[in-house]
């Protein structure tokens, strides 16, 4: 006898819940074909076409279901789901809105609203989404993940930091908690507690090369060069093509004076990367080095050309200028670097040694007493009438951490994808048994790794990471009901 419509809707459920997609798909078709006004079964076909990856035939089974029933909540919150992973942020925003106009109370759509915002650089009012979507009883690890994610975008790494204790909590095998949490402890200096939750990291994720590279990068600031080039060369040997894993391990044997095997690296890293700004000022740092000052100022010139807003590289390159004897040349540089940021105290003191040395007495020790100003140190100079400073400064290269410009690779919060969370008691016909999570995204952005000044790890990386929408089996298909909701509510926005 043939199936009744309902019918090939439970067989296609029973499937999905196995994991044959395909055969559920094909069973969702034959009900439709027998009752093409059942909204629900357009919303659950569009559901396992995202999880298939047809994000835009998921679309298409959506806009069905609510042309059938504009009231359908579920159905909204899916469609902005689908437009999110499709980069339509703006677009997914909208719909989340509609659906929690339609369900004020629907927390996961609170949460997804939140990770669009956070995409969209709107970290404060992503954190009030995931507030409202937590304070509505989501105990769910990735809302905590998530606004963790939005605070170190806020650079609130205290708060981030409980987020992600809460996130472990929930989701202890969670590689990426523990990596962003080692991420914010780095920030606020605590390397040691940083190299620790990237170790968990690297246990739960052997593979993880972002976070061997974040790891190394705590060792070189704790002063274990070697076992920073060791976590560097594992890198390597993961992503070969890591252009930032070449940058920084040329950094860590220049600081073991290894300045020709540095160079070696930092070629590697510019073939790799012909933009890459800092392995230019690195690798002009250790052709200084090894006395090569006509190379450096070469190398300079390019990362300058490159950003010409880098304030180190023009204070590098003054500095090897002066060497050369071309003190004015070297001021210019100087008076460069510190209209580009008028409190780098390198750029002054080693503008009021150039002073100095032609002669310039007065504008040398307003330079001098600025230095003092901005680090409360004294440095030993020429004039005894001057506070003591140090002569010659050492050239300096970037700092292992560079300021994070965007959430992170850090990701900021970082997708992935094929985890499991156990739902709420749901009547068997509407359970699917298992939690579909966002898609893995790709991004041309390096991670939060601190790849770069410009997209640091934040955001992994790799990069510059996304927040995760999130599924949640029990309300997929609407809790406790074999129909689709149907009354809309005030909006509490």
């Amino acid at each position: 006898m043939a199936l009744t419509a309902e019918e090939y809707l439970h067989r296609g459920l029973e499937n999905a819940d196995k994991g044959f997609l395909e055969e559920a798909i094909a069973d969702l078709t034959e009900g439709i074909r027998l009752d093409p006004n059942d909204a629900k079964t357009y919303m659950i076909r569009g559901y396992l076409n995202s999880d298939l990856g047809d994000k835009q035939g998921a679309i298409l089974d959506y806009d069905q279901a609510i042309y059938l029933d504009s009231h359908y909540a579920l159905a909204y919150g899916n469609r902005g789901k689908s437009k999110s992973e499709l980069g339509d942020e703006q677009g997914a925003i909208l719909n989340y809105d509609q659906a929690i106009c339609l369900d004020p109370n629907y927390a996961v759509t609170y949460c997804n609203r939140g990770a669009a915002k956070s995409n969209l650089g709107d970290m404060h009012g992503a954190i009030l989404d995931y507030d409202q979507a937590i304070s509505l009883g989501l105990n769910f690890w990735l809302a905590y993940y998530n606004r963790g994610a939005a605070k170190s975008g806020l650079r609130d790494q205290r708060g981030a930091i409980l987020d992600y204790d809460q996130a472990i909590r929930l989701e202890p095998n969670f590689a990426v908690a523990y990596y962003n949490r080692g991420a914010a402890k780095g920030d606020l200096g605590d390397q040691r507690g940083a190299i620790l939750d990237f170790n968990q990291a690297i246990r739960l994720k052997p593979n993880f090369a972002v976070a061997y590279h974040n790891r190394g990068k705590s060792k070189a600031g704790l002063g274990d060069k070697l076992g920073a080039i060791l976590d560097y060369d594992e890198v390597i040997c993961l992503d070969p093509r890591s252009a930032i894993a070449y940058r920084s391990r040329g950094l860590a044997k220049s600081d073991l004076g290894n300045h020709q095997d540095a160079i070696l690296d930092y070629n590697e890293a510019i073939r790799l990367d012909p933009r890459f700004v800092w392995a230019y000022s690195n690798r002009g740092n250790a052709k200084s080095a090894l006395g090569d000052k006509h190379g450096a100022i070469l190398d300079f010139d390019q990362a300058i050309c490159l950003d010409p807003n880098d304030a180190l590289a023009y204070v590098n390159r003054g500095l090897v200028k002066s060497h050369l004897g071309d003190k004015k040349g070297a001021i210019l540089d100087f008076d460069q670097a510190i209209r580009l940021d008028p409190n780098d105290a390198l750029a002054y003191v080693n503008r009021g040694i150039a002073f100095e040395e032609i002669g310039e007495m007065f504008e040398a020790q307003l330079d001098f007493r600025k230095f003092l100003s901005l680090t409360g140190k004294f440095f030993q100079n020429h004039s005894p009438c001057l506070p003591p400073l140090l002569h010659p400064p050492r050239p300096l290269s970037p700092p292992p951490h560079p300021p994070k410009t965007h959430p992170q690779l850090r990701p900021v919060q970082h997708p992935l994808s094929h985890y499991r969370h156990h739902p709420a008691a749901v009547p068997p016909v509407e359970n699917l048994g298992r939690i579909p999570s966002a898609r893995n995204t790709t991004s041309s952005n390096r991670p939060s790794c601190s790849a770069s000044r410009t997209r640091p790890f934040w955001n992994l990386h790799w990069l510059k990471s996304k927040s995760r929408p999130m599924n949640w089996s029990s309300n997929r298909f609407g809790a406790n009901s074999t129909t689709p909701r149907s009354s809309c509510t005030a909006t509490t926005r």
